[in-house]
C-alpha cells in the first residue's frame, strides 16, 4: 500500500482560515489540496484526481458538502467521503448520509488529534477499496479470463460476439457513468459462455438467426443453465449472474412500469446482445437501433438514446488492408471467415484480434499463415 504522505486529501470549505488550519494539522501526514468551493473541488477531482479522501464543510454557499459528495461519489467512487459541519441536526446528518453517502460525520470545532484520528480511518477505508478493487482483477477476473479463453479456442464464433457485446456494454457503460463498469463488462464477456455446450452449427444458426429444429431449440434452451453452472462457483459473481438471469425480464407489466426492479447491468446487456444479432442478421447501425426504439417497453428508453449517441460516435478511422495471417496484430480485425485446412472454423467474419488467438493460430502449418486475409487495422 502507499505511504500515507504520498496520498492526497482534498479539503472544501469556503472559510479560508478554516482551510488552513486543516491543511497545519493534516500535511505532516498527507499531500493536502484545498478548494474554497464545491464548483472548485469537483474541477479539482477531474483534473488532478482521484484523492484518498474529500473532508467537506455541510453548509457553503451554492452547493452544501452533502451535494458536493455525491457528486464526487460519481466522479471518484473509490474516494471517501468525510463531512465536517458546525451543525448537529437530524435532518441535517440524515442529507449528508442519503446523498453524500459520507464515512465520517465530523462536527465543529474539530481538536486536530479527533481530525487526525478520522482522516487515518478513512485513508485505511480507502486502501481497503482499493485492496478489493485489486482483488476483483487479479482473481475474479482472472477466472473470468481463464473461461473466456476456452471459449476462445472452442467456439470463435461465440467468443467473437461475447468481444462486440463487452465492446458495446462498456461504451454504454461509461457513456451513462454506471459506477460498477466492471460488472457490465464482465456480464457481457460471460453472457455466451453457456454456447460452449453447442455444436457450431447451431450457434451459427442462432446467432444468423436461422430456423431451429425441435431438437436444437431444446439445446439453446439449456444455455443459460449452462452458463450459471460455470459460473455459480466463483465467488463474488451474484450481481452478474442476476443480470444474466434478468436481462429478458420485461420493464413493463399491466402498465405497470419495472424498471427500476431490473439491474442496470441487465438493461444495458439486453440493448447490445439484440442490437449485435440485428447486425450481425445484416441490418446497418441505423436500421438496427431504429428497430430496437420500435419495440415497445423492451428497453430502458433513456440507456438505448445513450446507446445510439455513443454507438454513432468514433474518433477511429479503420483501414482495411490484406496481409498474411501470421503478420496480423492484436486489435485488427478480420473481415471475413477463417477455415483450417480440414474445414473447421478458425475464426468467424468480424473476428477482433486477441493474444490467445495469435498464441494459438502459431501452432497451424506455415500454408494456413501464409493465407492472404482481410483486415481491418486502426489507423
Amino acid at each position: 500500500m502507499p505511504q500515507k504522505k504520498h496520498l492526497r486529501i482534498l479539503c472544501v470549505d469556503d472559510e479560508p482560515h478554516i482551510l488552513d488550519s486543516l491543511a497545519m494539522h493534516l500535511r505532516k501526514n498527507f499531500e493536502v489540496h484545498l478548494a474554497s468551493s464545491g464548483a472548485q473541488a469537483l474541477k479539482m477531482i477531474q483534473q488532478f484526481g482521484p484523492f484518498a479522501v474529500v473532508l467537506s464543510d455541510m453548509r457553503m454557499p451554492e452547493m452544501d458538502g452533502a451535494t458536493l459528495l455525491s457528486q464526487v461519489k460519481k466522479l471518484s467512487p473509490e474516494t471517501v467521503r468525510m463531512l465536517l459541519t458546525g451543525e448537529t441536526s437530524i435532518s441535517l446528518a440524515t442529507k449528508a448520509i442519503n446523498e453524500g453517502h459520507i464515512f465520517l460525520f465530523l462536527t465543529k470545532p474539530c481538536p486536530p488529534d479527533q481530525l487526525l484520528k478520522s482522516v487515518n480511518a478513512a485513508v485505511k477505508q480507502h486502501q481497503l477499496i482499493i485492496a478489493e478493487r485489486v482483488l476483483l482483477q487479479e482473481t475474479l477476473l482472472g477466472s473470468l479470463k481463464a473461461l473466456i479463453d476456452v471459449l476462445a479456442i472452442t467456439n470463435p464464433l461465440a467468443f467473437s460476439r461475447a468481444t462486440r457485446i463487452k465492446k458495446n456494454a462498456s461504451k454504454l457503460a461509461k457513456k451513462v457513468a454506471v459506477t460498477n463498469r466492471w460488472q457490465v463488462e464482465a456480464a457481457a464477456i460471460v453472457s455466451q459462455l453457456g454456447y460452449i455446450s453447442l455444436p457450431e452449427s447451431i450457434v451459427k444458426k442462432v446467432f444468423y438467426g436461422k430456423i431451429l429444429s425441435a431438437d436444437e431449440k431444446v439445446l439453446v434452451s439449456e444455455v443459460p443453465k449452462v452458463t450459471k453452472q460455470l459460473l455459480e462457483h466463483i465467488p463474488r459473481l451474484d450481481p452478474i449472474i442476476e443480470a444474466l438471469e434478468t436481462f429478458n425480464k420485461p420493464l413493463w407489466k399491466n402498465n405497470i412500469e419495472l424498471t427500476k426492479t431490473i439491474p442496470v447491468t441487465a438493461r444495458i446487456l439486453k440493448i447490445v446482445l439484440d442490437f449485435d444479432s440485428l447486425e450481425v442478421q445484416g441490418q446497418s447501425v441505423q436500421l438496427a437501433l431504429d428497430t430496437l426504439r420500435a419495440r415497445e417497453h423492451i428497453y430502458d428508453k433513456k440507456l438505448l438514446e445513450a446507446f445510439a449517441e455513443c454507438i454513432h460516435h468514433s474518433d477511429k478511422v479503420n483501414t482495411l488492408i490484406e496481409i498474411p495471417l501470421r503478420s496480423v496484430q492484436v486489435g485488427a480485425v478480420l473481415v471475413d471467415e477463417v477455415y483450417t485446412e480440414d474445414g473447421r472454423l478458425l475464426v468467424p467474419k468480424n473476428y477482433e484480434v486477441t493474444k490467445t488467438f495469435l498464441q494459438r493460430v502459431r501452432n497451424f502449418d506455415s500454408e494456413l499463415l501464409n493465407k492472404k486475409v482481410r483486415v481491418f487495422v486502426i489507423d
